[in-house]
């Protein structure tokens, strides 16, 4: 998966610095509200990012298996 650690990495720099502004008791950034807002986005995007292109693999698969029954009975290029 290419896309996958690409969101992780984002998703732990992001975790670190709402982590760093919790220990430094920073009272607006390190809410509770941002942690569902970073929650919610991060859900959203390994959504997108991951499991969407997951589901449509048996639709890719199903034309290509089309695309090969088409192309089995066109005259190919003779070798060199």
């Amino acid at each position: 998966m290419r896309y996958g650690s690409g969101l992780a990495i984002a998703a732990s720099i992001t975790g670190a610095i709402f982590y760093w502004f919790t220990a430094e008791r920073v009272p607006v950034l390190s809410a509770r509200f941002f942690f569902l807002i970073w929650f919610v986005v991060f859900a959203v995007w390994m959504w997108i990012r991951v499991v969407k292109p997951i589901r449509l693999l048996p639709l890719i698969h199903q034309e290509e298996v089309e695309r090969e029954k088409y192309e089995k009975w066109l005259p190919r290029p003779k070798g060199r």
